[in-house]
C-alpha cells in the first residue's frame, strides 16, 4: 500500500482497519471475490493509494497518535493525583506492606 500497490485481503486480523475499499484495495469474503478483485486492480489510483497510506500510517500520523496517548495518560494521571510520582511508586503502593521494597533516597 505504501508503494501504491492495492491490497486484496480477507476480512481477518487488522486488514479491515488498514484497507479502505475502492481506495487502497478490497476486503473479500472468499477466493472467488479475491479473483474478481484482481480483475479490478486497475481501478485503484496508485498515487491515491500511496497518499492514503502515508496520511494514515506515516510518521506524522504515528507521532500524532503517540501524542494523543501521552496526553490522555497525563490527563488521567492528573485526575488521579499521580503527577510527579515515579512509576515504581505506583506499583509499590499496590503491594502488601511486607512485599514493598525499601524507600529510595532522593
Amino acid at each position: 500500500m505504501a508503494c501504491g500497490t492495492p491490497v486484496i485481503a480477507f476480512g481477518e486480523g487488522a486488514a479491515p482497519e488498514v484497507i479502505t475499499d475502492d481506495v487502497t484495495g478490497w476486503i473479500v469474503e472468499d477466493e472467488h471475490e479475491m479473483a474478481a478483485a484482481l480483475g479490478r486492480v486497475q481501478e485503484i489510483d496508485r498515487a491515491s493509494c500511496r497518499d492514503h497510506a502515508e496520511r494514515s500510517f506515516g510518521l506524522e500520523a504515528a507521532l500524532d497518535r503517540y501524542e494523543d496517548v501521552y496526553r490522555q495518560a497525563d490527563t488521567t494521571a492528573r485526575r488521579r493525583g499521580r503527577v510527579g510520582r515515579h512509576p515504581s511508586d505506583l506499583v509499590a503502593s499496590r503491594r502488601p506492606p511486607h512485599a514493598r521494597p525499601a524507600a529510595r533516597g532522593h
